[in-house]
């Protein structure tokens, strides 16, 4: 089974616009308005997709096509049954599990009521902000990648909208600037023939986790054990051996935050916690420290979300300042990207060596999907 859907879910790396268009419709997307998929551009295998509480023996049959659309989960799933895909390239192997706040029949192909009492206790997303959230768990397969490396954010394989239907600059200029309050090392080109808005992969995510795979147990057993892909990920302590800080400490010498070191004080926040990594990790990136390094005897836990993002309706909404724009227009074509890479923006010129890259469309991309390959096919823009 692991064979069979492997090979059937190989991607190759083709830069025709036509590649990268979905390769059916939007009527046909189980989730529709969204499809998740591997980025055709990514050379990323998908091996099977199963609950996560089942061990990698379990795929499920129905999603032998894993090229085509990979499972959304809505929030309302019960435990165990969240669907996860797991995955490989080259530099990485593990595990996604996405979330988004209840769209559509989103539902229906997960087996869930679509009707389901989403205020219930159990639902993901009761009390939080976030509209997405994307889980990643996995191993490094090769020694000597640097954290420092190691990128995360948007990467377009070309331009994507006319400057006319930008939004105008100071409206640019101003997400921007509350995306560098967020992620001081990132880097933004509008302009270049690949845009990019990229930050170092380790300070940007809201939680990561590392563990010593010595002792090896399945996702099953770790679901039983309180540490499933499905529940809430904690920034663990900094002296906890879960903690980077610890590699830190190791490699560089750094010193562990205080007061944060001990679980009293603001050591209680979460927040903080999260904060203090950040920082630390960010000013490894600028100082161009290439140590701490990814250690292929770990399983590493990397957890992201949004809140600015609407996916019904496919918009930013950048508050009372920036307002709410359509990302249709913007993208002209284009999908949004959950990805990391190996590639360091300051010096390298290469293409990036992927870690993981995601496809996130929207139908209101389609139309302009198929218009680009088109003229692509007719040597035109």
């Amino acid at each position: 089974v692991l064979m069979s859907q492997s090979s059937q879910s190989t991607t190759t790396g083709t830069d025709t616009d036509a590649v990268f268009v979905p390769p059916t419709p939007p009527p046909t997307w189980p989730h529709r308005p969204l499809l998740i998929r591997p980025s055709p551009d990514s050379s990323m295998r998908i091996i099977g997709i199963r609950y996560s509480s089942s061990t990698t023996s379990d795929y499920l049959p129905e999603y032998c096509d894993c090229t085509s659309s990979l499972p959304i989960n809505i929030g309302t799933e019960d435990r165990g049954k969240c669907l996860v895909a797991d995955f490989e390239t080259d530099l990485f192997v593990g595990t996604v599990l996405f979330r988004i706040k209840l769209l559509g029949n989103a539902g229906t192909l997960n087996g869930i009521n679509p009707d389901h009492n989403i205020r219930s206790s159990n639902y993901y997303f009761t009390g939080k902000k976030r509209t997405f959230q994307a889980v990643i768990r996995g191993k490094f397969r090769q020694t000597q990648i640097s954290m420092s490396d190691c990128i995360t954010g948007q990467w377009f394989h070309h331009s994507p909208g006319k400057k006319k239907k930008l939004p105008p600059k100071f409206i640019l200029n101003g997400a921007v600037s509350v995306f560098k309050a967020l992620a001081p090392q990132l880097t933004v080109d509008f302009d270049g023939r690949n845009p990019k808005f990229l930050s170092p992969l380790v300070s940007t995510a809201q939680t990561v986790l590392s563990r010593d795979t010595a002792e090896e147990e399945s996702e099953g057993e770790r679901d039983s054990l309180g540490n499933s892909m499905e529940d809430a990920m904690v920034e663990p302590y900094p002296t906890d051996s879960q903690s980077l800080h610890q590699d830190l400490l190791k490699w560089n010498n750094i010193p562990l935050p205080q007061p944060l070191s001990q679980p009293t004080g603001t050591g209680k926040s979460v927040q903080s916690r999260i904060k203090a990594r950040k920082k630390a990790f960010d000013k490894n990136y600028a100082r161009g420290h290439k140590q701490p390094c990814f250690d292929i005897h770990k399983e590493y836990t990397f957890e992201f979300f949004q809140h600015l993002l609407h996916f019904d309706d496919f918009s930013v909404d950048l508050g009372k300042v920036g307002g709410k724009h359509r990302l249709a227009g913007v993208l002209h074509g284009l999908p949004l990207k959950c990805m990391a890479a190996r590639y360091d923006p300051r010096r390298d010129d290469r293409r990036p060596e992927y870690l993981w890259n995601f496809d996130i469309w929207h139908e209101s991309c389609y139309d302009d999907a198929i218009a680009r390959a088109r003229r692509s096919r007719e040597g035109t823009r």
